[in-house]
């Protein structure tokens, strides 16, 4: 609603209350109340106006006035121009001129065409950490269930930070390396890469993954563990806690407590 900015009394009683105390009384009626902001402000400008418009006719007169005496004579701006060109010329270099218009013309070119192998530089990144998340993460749940992992999600990142993408030719796989320094694995005798599935295997038989694998544990004076009690324990050793072997999340938690033998994994729950 836009209000006015000088009401009468009736007026303004008939405006919300909230909307009163922007009104100040003054000789018996009442004015808006605005703060001035960037030069903008509620004031009277009657007098701003008369004074504008007889200065604005003054102007008038003079120019034509002015007009009388200067008919006939180019414009002075136009005039000190056309000097400034003819200055110009005196070092006018053609070859430079067209040096300058290659130059700006390549940068031009340079630039957009950065600008666009940019572009496809990132949508490349993105479209390789893609590649490498679905085909490591492709073998290694498929090495996980093979040795019967209890939880792949559990498991995979510990394989994940020891594997990378590698590219050979025109072919990627996925490689097992030292995850400190990098260097690849050798999973054989022959010198061969470690396989995913080698990594797996050699994972299920240390101590500190062995409890999250299905049936890998060891009882009291290390004879084979059944089913239904996996971890490794120490001798004399008895579990304080069971956990199911669905639970992912307490396997996770208790990975340390299962490798003791504190802990026993349910395998039939």
């Amino acid at each position: 609603m836009a209000l006015a900015a000088i009401l009468e009394q009736a007026a303004f009683d008939a405006l919300p209350d909230v909307v009163k105390e922007h009104f100040k009384e003054t000789d018996g009626k009442f004015h808006l109340e605005v703060i001035p902001t960037d030069g903008f402000a509620l004031e009277n400008v009657t007098g701003l106006k008369s004074a504008l418009e007889k200065e604005r006719g003054n102007q008038k007169g003079v120019s034509d006035q002015l007009a009388r005496y200067t008919n006939g004579i180019p414009d002075l701006d136009e005039a000190l121009k056309t000097i400034g060109r003819i200055g110009e010329l005196d070092n006018w270099n053609p070859g430079k001129k067209v040096e300058e218009g290659i130059k700006e013309r390549l940068a031009e070119v340079i630039g957009k065409h950065k600008e666009t192998t940019d572009g496809k530089d990132t949508e490349i990144g993105t479209l390789t950490k893609e590649l490498t998340r679905h085909l490591i993460e492709s073998v290694a749940g498929t090495a996980l269930s093979k040795h019967e992992a209890l939880s792949n999600e559990l498991l995979l990142p510990h394989v994940l930070k020891q594997c990378r993408m590698t590219k050979d030719g025109d072919r990627f796989f996925a490689e097992v390396i030292n995850p400190e320094t990098g260097v690849p694995r050798v999973g054989n005798g022959n010198a061969d890469r470690m396989t995913i599935s080698q990594l797996v295997e050699e994972m299920k038989g240390m101590p500190e993954y062995a409890p999250a694998f299905k049936g890998s544990g060891k009882t009291g004076t290390g004879s084979a563990g059944s089913q239904s009690d996996a971890g490794t324990q120490s001798a004399g050793t008895q579990p304080t806690q069971t956990i199911s072997a669905s639970d992912h999340g307490a396997i996770s938690a208790n990975l340390g407590d299962i490798a003791s033998g504190k802990v026993a994994v349910d395998m039939g729950s």
